[in-house]
């Protein structure tokens, strides 16, 4: 299994590939310069520091998670689109094998990604601004993107399989921004619409919630229940399908 997962990195993560996420992390880190507002004045900056930490933080998590649904999308891109190298994988392999590393070598790209952004995120508050300081709840939103990250991959995956068309990873995007508008900032999430917690059972956002702060609509442990689920439905769906279309 573990020489199976190299070879997907070996595939999904070329040095064309690597290269693309080096200029993305680039791009990033120059957006997180700009967010910070590092150029205002020192004094104007630590006077009003917890608005400028909140925006800048807000900013930046809604920048991660754009840069997480492209970067996926990507990946499963020229993992089921683009490259279909699983027919030769599946001569001396199990399917079982090799989807399931497949599937783990995706996931665990896009839980790379996520920390580095997130780090980056970080690194320039705390060196170019007066006013970052970093809470205990800055690691749970880190979880809370991992999660999001994983979960966003595996619906990628689960519908390239079902639907077997480039275009239908759209409908991911597009279901993502309707959960996104319909969880409304600095609101009780009881209070939020019976169509925003319809939607987020399966599409959710890490949103920034009153007395709560950034999380998921629904518990991490419901989450990581439904990525199972899906895990098992990606297993399923390919091995009963046609890989060579």
């Amino acid at each position: 299994m573990i020489n199976l997962i190299k070879l997907h990195f070996s595939y999904l993560y070329s040095w064309k590939i690597i290269y693309i996420i080096l200029i993305i992390l680039v791009i990033s880190m120059i957006s997180f310069i700009f967010l910070s507002s590092f150029y205002l004045d020192k004094n104007l900056l630590i006077f009003y520091q917890n608005y400028y930490q909140d925006e800048y933080v807000y900013s930046s998590v809604a920048l991660i998670k754009i840069l997480i649904l492209v970067q996926s999308m990507y990946i499963v891109i020229n993992g089921f689109v683009i490259n279909k190298y699983d027919v030769y994988l599946v001569l001396r392999n199990e399917r079982f094998k090799v989807i399931v590393s497949k599937v783990i070598s995706m996931t665990l790209g896009i839980v790379i990604f996520t920390i580095f952004l997130f780090l980056l995120m970080n690194l320039i508050g705390l060196f170019l601004t007066p006013y970052y300081r970093i809470s205990t709840d800055i690691y749970n939103l880190l979880i809370d993107l991992i999660v999001f990250g994983i979960l966003y991959t595996l619906l990628y995956i689960f519908f390239i399989l079902t639907i077997k068309n480039m275009y239908s990873l759209l409908f991911v995007f597009i279901f993502y921004f309707i959960s996104n508008i319909s969880l409304e900032y600095l609101t009780v999430k009881s209070e939020l619409s019976a169509f925003a917690k319809l939607i987020n059972l399966v599409f959710t956002d890490v949103g920034y919630f009153k007395d709560i702060g950034y999380d998921l609509f629904y518990s991490n442990m419901y989450y990581l229940a439904l990525i199972f689920v899906l895990f098992e439905l990606i297993i399923v769906i390919y091995n009963k399908s046609d890989i060579l279309n």
